[in-house]
């Protein structure tokens, strides 16, 4: 192994141990499969997203994200822009039109 691939890998496994967060995207695509209308007033929904691997197809290797807040008015099997803080904190940040 030369120095720069030893480099390399101290590198990268210091991010996985401290920073899991800065190796995955921090936006990423997701399809709603839950829609929940908190309030008829003023659109107050609840929303579970299921996230979107880069073929459109729910991808396996992340979690679904239940109880995201947001005034958008969203319906089951729309996509959306899922912002992600730290990688795990959850923020709608707008439908996706493709």
């Amino acid at each position: 192994m030369s120095v720069k691939n030893g480099i390399r890998q101290v590198v990268v496994d210091l991010l996985r141990q401290k920073y899991p967060y800065l190796l995955k995207p921090s936006i990423v695509l997701a399809r709603v499969t839950a829609a929940n209308l908190l309030d008829e007033a003023r659109p107050l929904g609840r929303y579970t997203v299921r996230i979107l691997s880069s073929n459109g197809q729910p991808d396996p290797a992340w979690p679904e994200y239940p109880a995201i807040l947001t005034e958008l008015d969203l319906a089951k099997g729309d996509t959306v822009v899922l912002g992600l803080a730290r990688g795990e904190d959850a923020v709608i940040l707008g439908r996706y039109n493709s």
